[in-house]
């Protein structure tokens, strides 16, 4: 398959990409754990993980479009900045 340079520098910024029903969400993950995802359109298609937390993040959300009750239990990165965490904490 090949991709216009802009849709291939953007399925570089992910991790990974899952198929489903309304696009693809597309999974990011820094340092083993996982960044927030992105809602992308259906152009993006399914991305092979490229690390262990992607590839786990991503059978889990698939496991979740088939199972709704069942829950998604991966390492989540540090959100917002210094000073917001300060505030959440």
């Amino acid at each position: 398959m090949t991709f216009p340079p802009l849709l291939f520098q953007q399925r570089a910024v992910f991790s990974a990409t899952v198929a489903a029903p309304f696009g693809a969400p597309g999974i990011r993950t820094e340092a083993d754990t996982l960044r927030p995802l992105m809602c992308l359109p259906p152009r993006f298609g399914k991305k092979d993980a490229c690390d262990a937390v992607a590839s786990e993040a991503g059978a889990q959300i698939a496991r979740y479009f088939a199972d709704a009750d069942g829950g998604c239990q991966v390492p989540l990165g540090e959100a917002g900045s210094i000073d917001q965490q300060q505030v959440w904490a």
